[in-house]
């Protein structure tokens, strides 16, 4: 069975579960923001249990659309006015893609 990393009061454990909301006896399987249930949420570690995870996930996320938007031609201007972000804010997202 796969082991899993979380955090649990500023403590590393190697869980067979998941996140820390799946440890029986405080099973509550709402999910998040990024997944309706923890049981089907296709990230290998928890956003929840990563420092500044939800953030960097959304981040990413939106890098990867205004990736695919520049590669349908849309310019700068276009992507940040679609986004509501500065103009260096998606120059900036488009360089960290290209870089990965």
């Amino acid at each position: 069975m796969r082991k899993w990393i979380i955090h649990v009061n500023m403590r590393v454990i190697l869980s067979d579960y998941p996140c820390k909301q799946l440890i029986p006896g405080k099973w509550n399987d709402t999910g998040c923001d990024l997944s309706p249930a923890c049981l089907e949420c296709p990230l290998t570690r928890c956003a929840e249990e990563q420092p500044n995870g939800r953030r960097k996930i959304r981040m990413e996320q939106r890098a990867k659309s205004m990736g695919k938007m520049r590669r349908a031609r849309y310019n700068t201007l276009q992507i940040s006015i679609a986004f509501g972000v500065s103009i260096r804010t998606v120059q900036r997202a488009l360089k960290h893609k290209r870089t990965d």
